[in-house]
């Protein structure tokens, strides 16, 4: 429930179920007193949670997760960007494809990004998402342009009166780095996580 763990709380004994959006918190307990480090994860239920989805260009090596699974697993990358959630593209775009299995009504969609421009880590020029029933022609239906916030931006458009089966995710890298910036010349590293659906 999201709650601080105590020795009275309810023991870990099987899987728990995320059917709900929250925060699994649990902790270890000796004679009574913490022992060691509570674990805590946050995980964010929506419909587009472990959906098939497919990503082009493939990330790059370095920043590259088990599969695209992770795009859609219900746990946000973290700020430091070491937690193997991150999708990573090195002056390149980034599209992902996801299927909900059947056409639904859609309120909401989003994904989150990074802008740590002294780590060679870019916010991307513009995030356009787009729907459609069979796969192959898309709608727009929400666009963003500006990602003024240091470290992880959350892009989130809040949709009415829509539908679709298939959501599409495309962003653009920012290119290369300006001159006077640390890595300038270089490509700009573009980063991806999370495609939300509500």
């Amino acid at each position: 429930d999201s709650t601080a763990p105590t020795p009275r709380s309810t023991p870990y004994a099987q899987p728990i179920p995320v059917a709900q959006s929250g925060t699994i918190r649990a902790q270890v307990f000796l004679d009574g007193k913490p022992f060691g480090n509570e674990y805590n994860q946050t995980f964010l239920f929506h419909k587009g949670l472990a959906k098939k989805v497919t990503m082009s260009p493939e990330a790059d090596k370095g920043h590259h997760p088990a599969s695209t699974f992770t795009l859609v697993n219900g746990v946000e990358g973290n700020a430091a960007y070491n937690d193997s959630e991150w999708f990573g593209f090195k002056g390149s775009n980034m599209q992902a494809v996801l299927d909900l299995d059947s056409i639904q009504d859609l309120h909401l969609v989003g994904i989150n990004t990074i802008n740590v421009k002294g780590d060679w880590i870019y916010p991307p020029k513009e995030v356009v998402f787009s729907v459609s029933d069979d796969g192959n022609t898309f709608k727009e239906v929400y666009k963003q342009t500006a990602f003024a916030q240091q470290g992880i931006n959350k892009v989130r458009g809040h949709l009415q009166e829509v539908r679709g089966r298939y959501v599409k995710v495309q962003m653009q890298n920012f290119g290369k780095i300006p001159p006077g910036a640390a890595g300038a010349g270089n490509p700009a590293w573009l980063f991806a996580d999370e495609f939300i659906v509500e």
